[in-house]
């Protein structure tokens, strides 16, 4: 979805927002980032509502134990979960019917220290795949890769606290994504769906969701 110019009017979408969402907006030094985080907002609220049935503006949500935002009682349902990812001016929702979902998204950007970054938080093998691709495409694996990963620990339901380098990822922007092994018992790899690739726009996606062989459709507004 596009932040700059979202599919309901600006309006519409800072109507709906609750005085915390507010307060939050206020603090952004840029009004350009104020914007895109009321806009954000506004989307997830009017996109939940319509899955639930409700009223944006009376949504309520907290967190889950890990920090993981979800929708609070009495607006909690068994059968939906979200997740939401922004960069840029573009962001990513998830809707899912019960299963746990996690999404990320990354404008395309120079990381001139990206093996540095790799080396503290990439497991061993997802290093030794990165130091083997040339330049360019090292640079498209790594946001790639780093999608992927976090949309997996979003999933999970967790944020710093779950290490980066404890599972295993493909990086391969040209290969098909596969979540390969979890180091942890309780998360087996064969028990996620990992989908990943680009938005129409260009930016690096992944969605991760705790289901077996799950459906993931992907759509475009604004």
């Amino acid at each position: 979805m596009s932040l700059d110019e979202p599919p309901w009017p600006p309006a519409q979408l800072h109507a709906v927002l609750d005085p915390a969402e507010r307060e939050r907006a206020a603090r952004f030094h840029f009004p350009q980032h104020r914007e895109r985080f009321a806009h954000g907002r506004g989307l997830l609220r009017h996109l939940l509502a319509h899955a639930t049935g409700s009223d944006p503006s009376a949504l309520r949500f907290d967190n889950g134990p890990q920090g993981k935002p979800r929708l609070a009682h009495p607006f909690a349902q068994p059968d939906l979960d979200f997740n939401l990812s922004h960069s840029g001016a573009w962001a990513l929702l998830a809707l899912s019917d019960g299963a746990a979902v996690g999404v990320d998204i990354e404008w395309p950007r120079p990381v001139p220290e990206l093996h540095a970054i790799a080396a503290r938080n990439f497991a061993p093998a997802e290093q030794a795949e990165l130091a083997a691709l040339p330049g360019a495409l090292a640079a498209d694996a790594f946001l790639a890769g780093w999608t992927r990963k976090e949309a997996f620990i979003k999933a999970l339901g967790g944020g710093l606290s779950i290490p980066l380098d404890s599972f295993e990822v493909t990086l391969d922007p040209h290969s098909p994504a596969r979540l390969l092994r979890v180091h942890d018992a309780a998360h087996p790899a064969h028990a996620f769906t990992l989908w990943a690739g680009r938005t129409p726009q260009g930016a690096w996606a992944a969605a991760v969701v705790r289901r077996s062989e799950a459906i993931v459709q992907t759509f475009s507004l604004g």
